[in-house]
């Protein structure tokens, strides 16, 4: 008899286990997969808890499960599930609530209703639905290329899943790689979608990052460099700051240009303007630029004289070929185009010899060649 009440005992508790009852009131689970029957192994855990009348929902993999999801009835107070009814004449659902109404339903969640009384049981059904993927899915909005900006580059698309826009946040999120540097034939941007509570697996797609566009610009288009006179070369302004740039001259013989610097160095006076260009040749993130000044090269202009000038040597000149020590030079005429007259005054009333000579008087590092007399 021992032996035979505890057989009944140990059934007991298995069918109210199975039937998910508990004290004051239980519950009947019928599951279902996407309005079709189904069962917890497939679709599932859902367990009631009458104390606090909260449902939990444990959906397996790819599965989901939303508060619109549950049906519940109240049930007249029966033995078992086979001997319960709907309350009589009650057709209208118990309220479902989610105790977290932004918890994700691919996950664990819980789900309340009020319970009226210990004297009603329920029945609670469960419709799961499988997750949607969105390896399939629609990806648009995309640009041709993007341009390197040194920040990180993150194209906002649209997602589309059988014609349903997914809303970023609520049905897939999204990540990016590779998204600062210019792109390559081997790697480029890339956004990875994935699925989230009622979206499932992952899509990616690529998108292209092109080299930006440096600007180097010169101060001025143009300038002069005048032999004796101070020089102010045009500044370099690269965006952004820090390029490597190298100067070149398109004639070295009238000036050559540090290559690193772009310090002028004038050579010889030409009546052609050369060019002085520094160039950037690019590198993985900017394409190579470059920008170019016109450079005149000149002699000193001599300033029209109005009166004579004299020059007084106090040793004496090789050039000269002579005794006399003393000259004096008069300028005359303006510009380039002026030319001396050279005057020897003797050192005493008799010379002691007559000569003819020339010689070359420099102004501003051009030569004006001279006839001198010596007149007795």
């Amino acid at each position: 008899m021992k032996q035979v009440f505890k057989h009944f005992l140990i059934s007991t508790a298995l069918l109210f286990a199975s039937l998910g009852a508990f004290a004051g009131g239980d519950a009947t689970v019928i599951y279902k997969l996407d309005g079709n029957a189904s069962s917890a192994d497939v679709v599932g855990i859902v367990t009631y808890s009458s104390s606090n009348g909260t449902i939990t929902v444990t959906p397996n993999d790819g599965n989901y499960l939303e508060a619109t999801d549950l049906t519940v009835y109240k049930m007249i107070d029966g033995q078992y599930a086979q001997g319960r009814t709907r309350e009589p004449n009650y057709m209208t659902p118990v309220a479902v609530t989610a105790t977290n109404s932004g918890a994700d339903p691919s996950k664990t969640t819980t789900y309340t209703i009020t319970v009226p009384g210990d004297e009603y049981d329920y029945e609670i059904t469960a419709n799961f639905h499988r997750r949607t993927s969105v390896e399939d899915a629609t990806v648009t909005g995309l640009a041709d290329s993007y341009t390197y900006t040194g920040e990180p580059i993150k194209p906002v698309v649209t997602v589309k899943v059988g014609g349903n826009t997914l809303t970023l946040g609520t049905d897939y999120g999204v990540s990016y790689t590779d998204s600062i540097n210019a792109s390559t034939d081997q790697v480029k941007g890339k956004i990875t979608l994935y699925g989230i509570r009622t979206y499932m697996g992952t899509k990616t797609v690529e998108y292209t990052i092109a080299k930006a566009n440096p600007t180097l610009t010169f101060s001025s288009a143009t300038a002069t460099y005048t032999f004796g006179q101070a020089f102010t070369q045009p500044t370099l302004t690269t965006t952004p700051t820090g390029l490597a740039v190298t100067y070149a001259s398109s004639n070295t013989n009238v000036a050559d240009v540090d290559q690193s610097t772009g310090a002028i160095t004038a050579k010889a006076a030409s009546t052609e303007a050369i060019t002085i260009t520094a160039s950037f040749a690019g590198n993985d993130n900017y394409n190579g630029a470059s920008d170019a000044y016109v450079l005149t090269v000149l002699q000193r202009d001599i300033e029209p004289i109005d009166e004579d000038v004299v020059y007084t040597m106090d040793e004496k000149d090789p050039a000269l070929q002579s005794e006399y020590k003393h000259i004096k030079v008069v300028f005359i005429g303006t510009g380039n185009k002026a030319f001396a007259k050279l005057n020897i005054i003797l050192d005493n009333d008799s010379p002691t010899k007559v000569n003819r000579f020339s010689v070359n008087v420099i102004i501003a590092a051009k030569k004006f060649p001279v006839a001198a007399h010596h007149a007795p």
